[in-house]
């Protein structure tokens, strides 16, 4: 595996569909930040943006700051969000 179980992949049950799409979304957010931080560009708003997923996110600017808090984004929004951009009825036939 990529990430030898470092960053909490290894700690999701198999059939735990919801963990694993939250642990893809941290990591898509994390690695975006990382990047600017290392391009020295301006830190951007994490992914989902605030103006197309209010109710997403509690601290967005916690993120922005490197806070990694589940206290920091409503878990069941974000699961929706993703769900309804990515997800198609015939994924659940």
């Amino acid at each position: 595996a990529f990430d030898g179980c470092k960053l909490q992949r290894c700690s999701l049950a198999k059939d735990d569909l919801d963990g694993a799409a939250l642990w893809l979304w941290k990591m898509h957010n994390d690695v975006t930040l990382r990047v600017a931080k290392e391009d020295g560009r301006e830190i951007p708003n994490p992914w989902p943006f605030a103006e197309d997923c209010e109710e997403c996110w509690i601290c967005q600017d916690c993120w922005k700051k490197g806070s990694r808090s589940d206290d920091d984004f409503n878990r069941a929004a974000i699961l929706a969000y993703l769900r309804q951009e990515f997800s198609t009825p015939e994924w659940h036939e």
